[in-house]
């Protein structure tokens, strides 16, 4: 009976020290998950700003060949 509370304060803290183990892993992970946002964000603002160049291009493109065609 004596080792009961050995035991029970030896699982409680292996316990603790897996939640706090764990707990850095998920900052570690959100982290990451952080970056990886800002990366795909970045990558759609350059993919829209493309587009704005590619249409205002075939725009400039019609306006001259009406102007030319007359």
């Amino acid at each position: 009976m004596a080792t009961e509370p050995d035991t029970t304060d030896r699982t409680l803290g292996y316990l603790e020290g897996r939640i706090t183990e764990q707990a850095a892993v998920l900052q570690d992970v959100r982290q990451d998950l952080a970056g990886l946002r800002q990366e795909v964000n970045r990558r759609i603002n350059r993919m829209f700003l493309a587009t704005w160049a590619i249409g205002g291009g075939i725009i400039a493109a019609l306006v001259v060949l009406i102007v030319w065609g007359g």
